[in-house]
């Protein structure tokens, strides 16, 4: 018997992910939901750290949760429970925060813990002591929004959402708009390119080109070595839109060839115009994509973990 346990509220545009991994699961396998409360699963998190360790339990009744970094609130209540079967999928495992899910997995014993990043789960395996076991299995996608409904102009040049590599960013930006390219962008921090899922879905649709690089390229502080695969990627490919990036360490072992145009550093704004002023050379690789990313979406993600949990 499974039991999926969600948080309360998730507001932020990051946790889209999140629904739409547990949206998957809810779809395949039907399970029971519980909710905790945020200041409740936050004392449940301090009182597991004081408390003994707890062993791993491959028992029949099994507990998944899904966490965006070490979220641990949502599932710490019920986690404190004895004699279950507690697994979890985290996204964005950075190394800053692997103390933090070494004590996680053994104060609560937890018995898989699932990661988006290759080299996190490398990482985790050779460093920790709990009985855990650490398994690598990549991000995954809906792709429905991204297909449905009629074809859409590519009215958008180039665009550039979330994290930015600032390097690649001030070489390209002067130049696009001397061109007359229409470049869509964060002009702030706290600025989104698109104020809400609907607008973002439809305007990577309508978009050209998709700049992509993976976090340690673009915030090496946080991610350091780490180079993995994104749901930005991924939406692009769904969307039919060209990714001009950097390719991430694990992409290519999830997709069997490279997606990407590599970025040029000797000549960004050259290989750009390039492109740009050429587009249809580069359908051949947009319509592979397409086709590719179909099959990594979030439902197969979830029969691997179930088969790797041995749950049914």
């Amino acid at each position: 018997m499974l039991t999926l346990l969600v948080a309360d509220s998730e507001r932020h545009v990051s946790r889209d992910t999140v629904r739409d991994f547990e949206r998957a699961i809810c779809q395949c396998s039907r399970p029971r939901t519980r909710q905790t409360p945020a200041l409740v699963g936050r004392i449940a998190r301090r009182l597991a750290l004081r408390l003994p360790r707890q062993t791993p339990s491959s028992a029949a009744k099994a507990y998944f949760a899904v966490l965006m970094g070490p979220q641990f609130e949502k599932c710490a209540l019920e986690f404190l429970r004895p004699g279950v079967d507690k697994n979890a999928y985290i996204f964005d495992a950075w190394p800053g925060e692997y103390q933090k899910i070494e004590e996680f997995v053994a104060a609560f014993g937890i018995r898989n813990l699932f990661v988006s990043s290759r080299q996190s789960a490398r990482d985790l395996s050779r460093t920790t002591r709990s009985r855990c076991t650490f398994h690598w299995v990549p991000e995954g996608l809906d792709a429905q929004p991204f297909i449905e409904g009629p074809t859409l102009p590519k009215e958008i040049d180039v665009l550039q959402f979330g994290r930015r590599w600032d390097w690649y960013h001030s070489k390209i930006v002067g130049p696009l708009a001397e061109a007359g390219y229409r470049h869509l962008y964060e002009r702030s921090k706290s600025q989104l390119v698109f104020p809400d899922r609907t607008a973002f879905v439809e305007g990577l649709r309508r978009s050209r080109v998709s700049v992509c690089v993976p976090s340690n390229v673009t915030h090496p502080a946080r991610a350091g070595d780490n180079s993995t695969m994104t749901q930005r990627y991924l939406q692009s490919m769904a969307a039919r839109t060209l990714i001009v990036g950097l390719l991430p360490d694990d992409m290519e072992e999830v997709f069997g060839y490279p997606p990407i145009v590599p970025i040029e550093k000797s000549d960004p704004v050259g290989q750009l115009f390039e492109i740009l002023a050429n587009y249809d050379r580069y359908l051949p690789l947009i319509e592979r994509n397409f086709e590719a990313v179909q099959q990594q979406s979030w439902v197969d993600r979830w029969q691997t973990i179930l088969q790797r949990m041995a749950v049914r």
